[in-house]
């Protein structure tokens, strides 16, 4: 041993050992590359997820279809751009502006079209319940008398008329 080595030279104190510097470093690298990585990607989703998130919301307050999303370019994110792209595209979507404000088209509808369904709506307001009618049915069927049968034939025309 050394006998000019002093006790106070030792470097194990400090947890260092004469190993040579710099082993495990690549693996060290590669542990930070990959967690640099994996926050870039979670970064990148959430990006995504807030900008399809704000297209959506802005384009229902515009009262535009959210099918329109799809063709917004990835440089227009805020409410106001989307609005201004809205405008101007206008006229490719089959959308009507007014001034500032987005007015989305009104399906037109054939008149007989809603005249049948008027018809409909009264006649199903009026119609019978089935499950009435046939325990009326169910209940003449099996009735053991002329009184019987004369009031359930009265509740039947009562409920039918």
């Amino acid at each position: 041993m050394n006998e000019n080595v002093n006790e106070y030279d030792s470097n194990d104190e400090y947890g260092e050992t004469s190993e040579p510097k710099g082993k495990g470093l690549r693996a060290q690298l590669e542990s930070v590359l990959a967690e640099k990585r994996t926050l870039e990607d979670n970064l990148l989703k959430a990006q995504s997820e807030l900008r399809e998130r704000s297209i959506s919301e802005t384009l229902a307050s515009l009262g535009v279809n959210a099918k329109v999303a799809k063709f917004i370019p990835s440089d227009v994110n805020d409410k106001d751009s989307i609005a201004k792209w809205i405008t101007d595209n206008a006229d490719v979507f089959g959308i009507q502006t007014g001034g500032n404000q987005v007015v989305a088209p009104q399906p037109t509808v054939d008149p007989s079209i809603v005249a049948g369904t008027a018809r409909l709506n009264s006649l199903s307001s009026a119609a019978q319940s089935p499950s009435k009618v046939q325990d009326i049915e169910a209940r003449i069927a099996n009735a053991t008398s002329k009184a019987e049968l004369e009031a359930l034939w009265a509740e039947a025309r009562a409920y039918l008329l």
